[in-house]
């Protein structure tokens, strides 16, 4: 972001939200010399306060003079909740780097001065860092290093859709067990105020807030304090409470919240103005839990986190996300809400089936939004796919909602309107739980039509041992940097050491890879590598090396899309591949791979960038006649040829490559390779008895689109076009 003047034009700064207005604030303070964490949350709270006209009645001599040079209108409020933040911005200002009064302003606008401010302020600046140190953070397993791995808070668009799936005026009590900075109990705090009809204090009541980190409840406290300033008017309110915001004190405390889920736990509650309670003032129950759990997998895991999550959470230890999702079900009251954000993986991977069926059982999945990736502006180079999951525990008749935000167009439109202004599709409840019985891994897939899912039951899979068809890994080296090189990289003297190394990719129907693999001893040093690793001396996939397969996207970040493997290689795990018995086949099932029809079914069973060998297998496949299957193979021959000539591109248009020549002739290739992939389309569809209807959805889908944008752009530059030569179609 660039660099901000100290921004005194109102008009300049009420356009930023959350997580820009926090960069603009820390920019300017920079400017100015101040950088201290301490110090840069002080004074986001001491502006926020001035935005108001209003301050706590306890602050110390500087706060307060801070809040009057800037504000010199501001009023006392003597509330509980005012005096227990006045306490907290006293303990800010003895441990920040500032004794004096400021020397500059910015404009005072409440919007740009929000709630959240302190605490996307507090994200900032203690997730900042070099990739190394976050790697080493990773590595590390240690419950030190949890807090820079997993707290990312939650965009106000997003806040506000979680508290509009859980708060209604029947309401009584709200838990948010991993609150953070409070991004979702300021919303649920308007929502209660705004639906229950309460005044800020009597909502402040049934609000709770637990995390595992003392500092951060502090912080909640702060953005509830301005949050309910705000409900107000910055009118004082002498019977704002002290909120409900905890962490727990065990001899067990780094296992926070999640405690609560295991029976016979010693804990007592500590709130942000340091006050120490007996559990018994937590509600055992609540009627409505929201919150953006922290995501970090079971690998990644202190081992005493891990332990507890496997004894305790069995269903549901692979992740904490999915942990926190079970310590919801258990907490949350008959008939109560529960509304979540956990990665996407979790409606599908097979390692979740346990705790999906018993979700299945016992709630109702009212609503799904998926999230797609970059949902979280804070988490720069986000590949994560994340969902919003709301659940009702009860079993009536229900309907689902499904909102799909993974186009980026409708996720701007979500992000600048709200969450509420995208249109959402329908099914039946018990339509979407009779589709994940039909499914192996019963997967909860909310767009789904039911004659595809029927497929699944109806015929057998592509691996079956009828086709002839087998779905292999690749080689894992151990160490790619020694073993193998780029082609441009061998000397003469030791290329007969070297064969072709396939390493996948996202290009379509045909490539040749650039790369090898060092073979002088037939794999040998590779396999002592590998035993001294851990791995197999065994190379997998080695028994179809050198022989002609298809390989496909194992990373499809651009959808998914098959190729013939390169010819005569060795081929990688990242380009895990297929091989039929009769090799007159191949072209056929390399149509049918690259099928809108097969794109579709591989979206539903895993919708994430990184499609696996078992979603492959797991394809319901249906024998084409012998007519059917020359015709596709014409068409697959077709394609073939116009990816060879694409990646001849030189060769192709000669010596005179002005950017006219080269654009007109991507253009004429993309244009016959559409058609031949929509007459391809066209021959599964017929084949497996597709309607009109659902033919129209499935083209209409995320992945299927993703996978048909075109490689070649239409504003093709000269040095872009000549270095595709080695991509292919799409």
């Amino acid at each position: 972001m660039a660099k901000h003047r100290d921004l005194l034009d109102i008009s300049q700064i009420n356009r930023l939200k959350d997580l820009d207005a926090a960069k603009a604030f820390i920019d300017i303070l920079s400017k100015h010399g101040i950088h201290s964490l301490n110090n840069c949350i002080w004074l986001a709270a001491c502006y926020s306060l001035a935005a108001r006209k209003i301050h706590p009645d306890n602050l110390d001599s500087i706060s307060l003079s801070t809040i009057k040079y800037l504000a010199s209108d501001s009023i006392p409020d003597e509330s509980p909740l005012a005096l227990s933040i006045g306490h907290y911005l006293n303990e800010l200002q003895a441990q920040s780097e500032q004794t004096t009064l400021l020397d500059f302003k910015i404009a005072l606008s409440r919007d740009f001065f929000h709630c959240s401010l302190a605490a996307w302020v507090f994200q900032i600046l203690t997730q900042s860092g070099n990739k190394a140190t976050y790697t080493q953070a990773r590595q590390s397993r240690s419950f030190d290093e949890l807090p820079r791995l997993t707290q990312w808070f939650t965009p106000s668009w997003v806040s506000s859709f979680l508290a509009d799936q859980v708060v209604s005026k029947e309401t009584r009590t709200f838990l948010d067990p991993a609150c953070g900075g409070g991004n979702i109990l300021v919303e649920v705090l308007k929502s209660f105020c705004a639906k229950a009809k309460l005044s800020a204090s009597k909502a402040l009541e049934r609000i709770w807030g637990l995390d595992v980190e003392p500092g951060l409840i502090k912080l909640s406290a702060l953005s509830l304090y301005l949050c309910a300033l705000d409900i107000n008017n910055s009118k004082p309110d002498p019977d704002l409470p002290v909120a409900h915001l905890y962490y727990l004190d065990s001899l067990d405390q780094e296992l926070g919240s999640l405690l609560l889920g295991v029976k016979g736990q010693d804990f007592s509650l500590i709130g942000y103005d340091n006050t120490r309670f007996d559990s018994t003032k937590l509600p055992l129950n609540f009627d409505a839990i929201a919150a953006n759990p922290p995501y970090l997998g079971y690998r990644l895991l202190p081992k005493k986190m891990v332990a507890f999550l496997r004894s305790k959470y069995k269903d549901a230890h692979y992740d904490l996300y999915s942990a926190f999702l079970d310590l919801a079900t258990r907490l949350i009251e008959p008939d109560g809400k529960i509304s979540f954000i956990c990665q996407q993986s979790f409606l599908n991977i097979t390692r979740y089936e346990a705790l999906r069926k018993r979700l299945l059982a016992q709630f109702n999945f009212t609503s799904i939004v998926s999230l797609g990736s970059g949902a979280f502006q804070s988490r720069s180079g986000e590949k994560v796919s994340s969902v919003i999951v709301t659940l009702e525990h009860s079993k009536r008749e229900y309907q689902v909602s499904h909102i799909d935000l993974r186009e980026s167009a409708t996720k701007r439109k979500a992000i600048k309107n709200s969450l509420g202004s995208i249109s959402a599709q329908s099914i039946q409840g018990k339509e979407m739980e009779a589709i994940s019985q039909l499914i192996t891994g019963t997967p909860i897939l909310p767009d789904c039509p039911l004659d595809i899912a029927k497929l699944f039951s109806n015929l057998p899979k592509l691996d079956d041992n009828t086709h002839g068809i087998t779905v292999t890994n690749g080689l894992f080296t151990c160490d790619n940097k020694r073993f193998v090189k780029h082609v441009n990289e061998i000397q003469n003297f030791e290329i007969d050491d070297y064969v072709p190394y396939d390493k996948g990719g996202g290009q379509k129907w045909f490539a040749s890879t650039p790369y090898r693999l060092w073979w002088k001893d037939q794999g040998e040093s590779i396999r002592k590598l590998r035993v001294k690793r851990g791995q197999s001396k065994t190379l997998p996939g080695e028994d179809f090396y050198f022989q002609t397969g298809i390989t496909y996207s194992y990373i499809g970040t651009r959808g998914f899309k098959a190729r013939l493997l390169s010819p005569h290689s060795v081929f990688d795990i990242a380009s895990s591949s297929l091989f039929c018995k009769d090799e007159s086949e191949l072209n056929y099932l390399l149509g049918f791979l690259n099928s809108s029809l097969v794109i579709f079914i591989l979206g539903q069973l895993n919708p994430t960038v990184n499609f696996q060998i078992g979603d492959i297998r797991r394809i319901p496949y249906k024998k084409p006649s012998r007519e059917l299957k020359a015709k596709m193979t014409a068409l697959v021959e077709a394609s073939i040829d116009l990816a060879k000539r694409f990646e001849r591109l030189e060769q192709e248009i000669g010596p005179e490559q002005t950017f006219e020549r080269i654009q007109t002739f991507v253009d004429e290739l993309n244009s016959k390779e559409k058609l031949l992939q929509e007459q391809i389309d066209q021959i599964i569809f017929t084949l497996y008895s597709i309607p009109k209807v659902t033919q129209k959805q499935i083209m209409e889908n995320y992945w299927v689109k993703n996978s048909r944008v075109f490689l070649a752009p239409p504003k093709l530059t000269f040095k872009t076009a000549l270095s595709s030569a080695k991509l292919s179609l799409v």
